[in-house]
């Protein structure tokens, strides 16, 4: 079966019997279109022609260009369901992808609030008599003043709180 076909074939499997959203097949199909053109540049004509030492070379050239490691992962998981799915409807004898690893992600830092602009956010007139506005500056000065997470924040009982 040509290339283009098992993936036009794998794309509606996704949609028509996985369900997936129109935005997730897009995905697949841009990462799969990118895995095809790789093959194309390799002179492979049929699926059952990669290995994992080529795709590992597939990867390798997408991390030098500067694609994110989020990127590349979704690229190999993209790639893994193909390969499973090839397997499974007797196209390959084996997914190539088992075992490529995608590098690691950067892992960012949560964005924080300069201490000018916590101040200006709790300076804010609040109406003393609403219990909604005391119970939300009490939350902010809470994570400010402690470091909670906000899922911490949230997640406190009452009877966890030393008022004293």
């Amino acid at each position: 079966m040509p290339m283009q076909t098992s993936i036009k074939s794998f794309l509606d499997y996704l949609q028509l019997e996985r369900r997936l959203s129109n935005h997730t097949v897009i995905n697949y199909q841009r990462d799969l279109n990118r895995l095809q053109q790789f093959c194309y540049d390799q002179d492979l004509t049929d699926w059952s022609q990669l290995k994992s030492k080529q795709l590992k070379l597939c990867v390798a050239r997408m991390h030098r260009t500067g694609l994110s490691g989020k990127t590349i992962q979704r690229f190999l998981s993209a790639t893994r369901s193909f390969f499973k799915y090839l397997v499974r409807e007797n196209q390959i004898r084996a997914n190539p992808a088992i075992g490529v690893v995608a590098p690691k992600s950067d892992k960012r830092l949560p964005k924080t609030l300069s201490v000018d602009q916590l101040g200006s956010l709790l300076d804010v007139k609040i109406n003393s008599d609403d219990p909604l506005q005391l119970r939300d500056l009490a939350m902010f000065e809470l994570l400010y003043s402690s470091g909670l997470r906000l899922s911490e924040l949230t997640g406190l009982k009452l009877e966890q709180l030393d008022l004293a």
